[in-house]
């Protein structure tokens, strides 16, 4: 299918509006893709790395059914001098201070561990991110105060994990009782004006519970929907127990997830939750390989923030240069360029080849796209929810 046949196929079910409109929107929506498309060179590979992400443990104190990490060795965690020598030797990378994101497993296990790396890189940092499940937050609100306050002072913005908007298929997917912790966590967080990404993982297991759900729980939790915080949805992958989920079927299609983006912004709007614009389309770039460097928890250095079974080498033996210099080469060798199965494609400037691990996963290489029907109809779909209901902010 072509986009201009995905365009009219589709504007009858998206788009409420004359013939002549219709028009008007598909010749600006022909003209941004070509502008992408011809937005595609490679990437210049003096640009800059932009942020590092530090899982510290692969160890978890929850067993989420679409959890990407039990694919990989159950790794030591380093102890702190060793994170912190980690940490010095990639500064060396940047000329600015960079971004840093902690992630896991469930980085809040080891509490002194993350309070002492913490208090070590933020002077050195642009900001500290804690990606969460919020569970340990929620047991130590009244337990500990300590714990609190220093993460309150010295993280810049907590993502933490919501995988449904009620307490039976929230429970489902990560575990019984947890759903109140979290919430109570979610609750005492945004009261203290920290700034919130809630992040849902979406599956055929709550796929169900987020398009009717989710709408009456930001009703019910108006106070949650601000300036400060955003909610954000992606689709799980056949990685690690994704494996399972995939094998069960109860992995989303590509099409049914832009569905169901579709149908929540559309509610958004109507419930007058978000704002929204309509969005012209550019290039977009949404593999970030190349981009960050994640650090796994014995010193190792991966393409992405997905750890894979292949490495660009372990930093505390092999020095930053060549970890840089692997990073910055990776740029080019998955470039779209690359990708003989793209080339000719009409969405190829803005699907960029997929992502490149799931790529691998899949297929067995970076550069084979898992692409089939159902991703590029997901791809038209999304062209027109952007330009007819907007890029929503929640």
């Amino acid at each position: 299918m072509s986009i201009g046949e995905a365009f009219e196929h589709y504007s009858s079910q998206f788009i409420d509006c004359t013939e002549d409109e219709i028009r008007q929107k598909y010749q600006k929506l022909l003209g941004d893709i070509v502008h992408a498309n011809k937005h595609t060179e490679p990437f210049d590979t003096a640009d800059e790395i932009l942020d590092i992400k530090f899982d510290m443990t692969y160890k978890c104190n929850a067993e989420c059914v679409h959890c990407f990490a039990t694919d990989f060795p159950d790794m030591m965690s380093a102890d702190t001098n060793t994170f912190c020598r980690v940490f010095d030797e990639l500064l060396n990378i940047f000329p600015h201070k960079p971004k840093v994101a902690i992630s896991g497993g469930e980085p809040l296990l080891n509490a002194e561990l993350l309070t002492d790396f913490v208090r070590y890189i933020k002077p050195n940092t642009a900001g500290i991110t804690l990606l969460t499940n919020g569970f340990l937050f929620s047991d130590w609100i009244d337990k500990d105060v300590t714990k609190i306050n220093f993460l309150l002072d010295n993280i810049s913005d907590f993502q933490i994990s919501l995988d449904g908007f009620t307490e039976e298929i929230f429970d489902k997917v990560r575990g019984d009782g947890n759903f109140k912790k979290v919430m109570n966590t979610l609750y005492y967080l945004n009261e203290k004006g920290i700034s919130l990404n809630m992040h849902t993982t979406v599956t055929r297991i709550n796929e169900k519970d987020i398009r009717e759900n989710f709408i009456p729980f930001l009703i019910k939790n108006r106070s949650l929907v601000n300036n400060r915080n955003h909610f954000s949805f992606s689709i799980a992958r056949a990685v690690g127990r994704g494996k399972d989920l995939a094998e069960q079927g109860l992995i989303c299609s590509y099409t049914d997830f832009e569905k169901l983006l579709f149908d929540v912004h559309t509610q958004l709007i109507k419930n007058h939750l978000c704002d929204s614009a309509p969005m012209p389309i550019t290039f977009r770039e949404i593999c970030g390989i190349g981009k960050q460097i994640t650090v796994s928890p014995d010193g190792s250095c991966y393409l992405c923030g997905i750890p894979t079974s292949e490495i660009l080498g372990n930093v505390l033996t092999d020095g930053h240069e060549l970890i840089k210099k692997r990073t910055l080469n990776t740029r080019n060798l998955y470039h779209l360029d690359k990708f003989e199965f793209c080339k000719g494609c009409d969405v190829s400037g803005l699907c960029m080849g997929g992502c490149r691990v799931y790529n691998k996963t899949l297929k067995g290489d970076y550069c084979a796209p898992a692409c089939n029907d159902d991703y590029k109809e997901s791809i038209y779909r999304m062209l027109i929810r952007e330009y007819e209901v907007g890029m929503v902010n929640i």
